[in-house]
């Protein structure tokens, strides 16, 4: 089993990280099944594997600053950070209201080539706010996260303005997948994982997406 194959089946194995819904993210959409990547964190062989893999892509993009995006992306970049040696620092969504009125807390060299690191990718709106805020302060290189929505690509076209380049351990569909052919998942959720993924922003407004959810919700299983 490869690292990839093997994150693959911590994620979809993990009691608790494959969360059904519906979830209101705060990207504005609504899930019905999400993962709570962030349990991973609690599991250092998993946290190890993790880090380990996400210090690879870097290395691909010659990165010389390690930015983990508030909160998800901090555990990940101070674990990044001692594989590696590269520097770390974390960006705040909001400037600190104290002595610091910055976002970025940690110790920097301007314009260093940077990678923003955070759990997952969503409809990219976050990830634009940060290449925006920081584009003046430091060289945004490359995004890199452990799940990729696999949502359509024109919700990559505002990063891909910026020439940043995202780059994904997993996907949604090679996890979808996986559980589905191990028996970890039944056809009526990969049907309502799929129809959200399609049209994440809409799929829920369909009677038949929202009733087969529901009939997962009280089962209570995937």
């Amino acid at each position: 089993m490869t690292p990839k194959e093997r994150l693959i089946h911590v994620i979809a194995t993990t009691p608790g990280v494959m969360k059904i819904g519906p979830v209101y993210t705060t990207s504005g959409l609504v899930v019905p099944v999400i993962p709570d990547l962030r349990k991973l964190y609690s599991l250092p062989k998993a946290l190890k594997l993790i880090s380990s893999l996400l210090v690879k892509d870097a290395k691909k993009f010659n990165i010389k600053l390690l930015a983990g995006i508030e909160t998800a992306g901090i555990p990940l970049v101070g674990a990044m950070s001692v594989v590696s040696g590269i520097p770390m620092v974390y960006v705040r969504k909001k400037p600190h209201t104290g002595w610091n009125q910055s976002i970025i807390e940690g110790l920097f060299a301007p314009k260093a080539r940077t990678a923003l690191v955070d759990d997952a990718l969503t409809i990219s709106k976050q990830k634009t706010y940060f290449i925006q805020k920081l584009k003046n302060v430091l060289r945004i290189k490359a995004i890199l996260v452990i799940w990729d929505s696999s949502y359509p690509a024109r919700f990559r076209v505002p990063i891909a303005k910026y020439r940043v380049t995202v780059k994904a351990l997993v996907s949604k569909y090679e996890v979808m997948n996986y559980m589905k052919e191990k028996k970890l998942m039944r056809d009526d959720t990969y049907q309502v994982m799929r129809a959200q993924t399609e049209n994440p922003m809409h799929w829920h407004r369909e009677a038949k997406n929202w009733k087969l959810l529901l009939k997962i919700r009280r089962r209570g299983t995937l």
